[in-house]
């Protein structure tokens, strides 16, 4: 959460599939995100780009629908260890190929 209880709003969430296509959306308000269309048994990278907070990407491997993915940020834009935690979440609607 940010300092104010908040999800960070604004940022910009990247899924990478396997063969390197990323697709990009912004964050919501309250700092949540929807992929739909997503294709089950692929594995993703999912990197979160943001001028406030630096964000470690993760591999995920997406069996079925997902949620509650919460990013934590490592640091901040400047590089310093953040004492803020802005999280942001995901909800995947996967579909079967």
């Amino acid at each position: 959460m940010t300092s104010d209880g908040r999800g960070l709003r604004n940022a910009t969430v990247v899924l990478i599939d396997e063969k390197g296509n990323a697709r990009r959306i912004k964050t919501g308000s309250l700092g949540s995100y929807i992929f739909s269309d997503v294709s089950v048994g692929q594995t993703y990278v999912i990197a979160i780009e943001s001028n406030t907070y630096r964000y470690s990407p993760r591999m995920i491997s997406l069996d079925n629908a997902m949620s509650n993915l919460d990013f934590v940020p490592t640091g901040n834009a400047r590089g310093r260890a953040s004492t803020q935690s802005a999280p942001v979440g995901l909800r995947a609607s996967p579909t079967r190929h």
